[in-house]
């Protein structure tokens, strides 16, 4: 039952990842290339994207704490 339960876990952790790679491909929409360009411009680009890795790994921190924590409450029963 453990190893079903690890495997679930790391199938979500690999599932939001490739979510993630979407965040980061590239596009041909004009509006975009613009922002894109005035991000660059600005060097406010590089910022969002380390605000938004930083926020992702936060959360996944937090989701395998907390699955930790709940895993020792449920051994203790």
């Amino acid at each position: 039952m453990m190893n079903n339960r690890i495997k679930l876990k790391y199938l979500i952790l690999g599932l939001f990842t490739c979510q993630m790679s979407g965040l980061f491909a590239q596009s041909s929409s004009s509006i975009d290339l613009e922002a894109e360009q005035w991000l660059e411009a600005n060097a406010k680009f590089h910022v969002v994207i380390a605000v938004l890795v930083l926020i992702f790994v936060g959360l996944v921190a937090y989701v395998l704490w907390l699955d930790r924590k709940i895993s020792k409450l449920e051994n203790e029963s």
